[in-house]
């Protein structure tokens, strides 16, 4: 009898071989599916850091418009020519003053910068307030109190637009008055700028008529009130003015000056110490500061009536000085 016998290797090594391709297919396509989600990463990775990078151009862009903007205001900004070119791209600046644009707060300008690196552009913006420095932050300040009688007007002008106008509907948004106590405003009175008053200070403007363009609030203003030093000058007695008048340069103190018609001219360099000083309607002062500044100082109440004019013929505030413990407008 004759027994054969067969390998049961050569039965099942096609089933290996078809596994074994079936098998190295998969490895191939999970390769090439990783190979892609790695380019896609990678793609995106770089997309990412260039717009990282974009980001970074528009925000140097901004920061350094606004260290033009502090240096050298509005217009310091306006005179850079843009698109600027930086290390890592290129960048663009838009600015928008509130003074010229009613979408946005008058106090405000508007920074806007684009950058662009290698990409699509990205942008930042920055919203800046105005904020006043120095000596003439207000029209009218009173430590103790500010009242404003009926028919008062408050504003400010720019000098680069010529002379105050004669007739004076609206000049100007930066009349700012402010108390760390009291402001009263009567009927009828203009305010074309801020009204302001110290954290625990009293606003009273109930009365008809009353317009104020800007802020009206409570809170705290750092504002210093440093000594005043009065100089000293033997005193002349009591200055009544009632016809046009004029006094020359030099040193006077008078216990009490009251213009009661016609116009008192005082021609600097000057300095006046007076311990009132009233002006009734229709009265004049004028300072004529060409040869040098005039400096008023008043130790005690100022009574200034309706229609009553302080003027001065320079074109800069910084020519006249008054200091007043208190001042009454009516």
């Amino acid at each position: 009898m004759k027994i054969t016998l067969r390998s049961a290797l050569h039965r099942d090594s096609g089933a290996v071989l078809v596994l074994s391709l079936m098998l190295v297919l998969a490895l191939g396509g999970l390769t090439a599916t990783l190979a892609m989600l790695n380019l896609r990463l990678h793609q995106e990775h770089e997309r990412a850091r260039e717009d990282l990078r974009a980001f970074c151009v528009a925000e140097a862009g901004l920061n350094e418009a606004y260290a033009v903007l502090k240096d050298k205001s509005v217009a310091g900004v306006r005179d850079i020519v843009y698109p600027r070119e930086s290390g890592s791209g290129s960048y663009r600046v838009e600015l928008v003053d509130g003074r010229d644009d009613t979408q946005i707060d008058l106090d405000r300008v508007r920074l806007r910068c684009v950058g662009e690196a290698g990409r699509g552009p990205a942008g930042a913006q920055l919203m800046v307030d105005h904020v006043p420095t120095g000596d003439f932050r207000f029209a009218i300040f009173g430590a103790n109190g500010v009242k404003l009688n009926s028919n008062v007007m408050v504003d400010s002008y720019d000098l680069s637009k010529g002379p105050y106008p004669d007739k004076a509907d609206f000049v100007g948004e930066y009349g700012n008055i402010g108390s760390f106590k009291k402001i009263s405003i009567d009927s009828n009175v203009e305010v074309h700028g801020d009204a302001l008053v110290g954290e625990d200070g009293v606003f009273d403007d109930d009365a008809p008529g009353v317009l104020v363009s800007g802020d009206q609030e409570a809170g705290e203003l750092k504002v210093e009130m440093p000594p005043i030093k009065v100089p000293v000058y033997p005193n002349k007695g009591t200055l009544k003015v009632s016809t046009k008048t004029s006094l020359p340069s030099g040193n006077y103190h008078y216990s009490s000056l009251a213009i009661g018609g016609g116009k008192l001219t005082v021609k600097g360099p000057a300095t006046l110490v007076l311990d009132t000083f009233t002006m009734s309607s229709n009265t004049a002062l004028d300072l004529d500061t060409t040869n040098g500044p005039v400096k008023i100082y008043v130790t005690g109440n100022v009574k200034l009536a309706s229609n009553s004019t302080i003027h001065t013929n320079g074109t800069s505030a910084l020519t006249v000085a008054t200091r007043v413990p208190l001042m009454k407008i009516e």
